[in-house]
């Protein structure tokens, strides 16, 4: 919500609650020349966001935790010990 105030905005957030399940996938290049995927097949975010004021951004700490899953994104089941997450190492490390 944005709403004009005597001598500025108002900025409000909140509301109802709608906790939304996500697919995540982190890609991170080694300095070694190795890739690391890290898959989460279903998650929910928290926490908060990053906002730039000027040229100053304001960080706010968000974070993702794995939730099972009995399936991958293509619908292939999952091993008992990979239904949280999958990481694949390539490359050298």
């Amino acid at each position: 919500m944005v709403e004009s105030i005597t001598g500025g905005q108002k900025l409000g957030f909140g509301g109802d609650m709608n906790i939304t399940e996500v697919a995540v996938k982190f890609v991170h290049q080694m300095p070694s020349g190795g890739t690391v995927i890290v898959y989460l097949w279903r998650a929910q975010g928290s926490g908060e966001i990053t906002i730039t004021f000027g040229d100053e951004p304001h960080e706010f700490p968000y974070e993702f935790s794995a939730l099972t899953a009995t399936t991958d994104w293509a619908g292939n089941p999952l091993s008992s010990t990979e239904r949280l997450c999958r990481i694949d190492l390539l490359g050298s490390f």
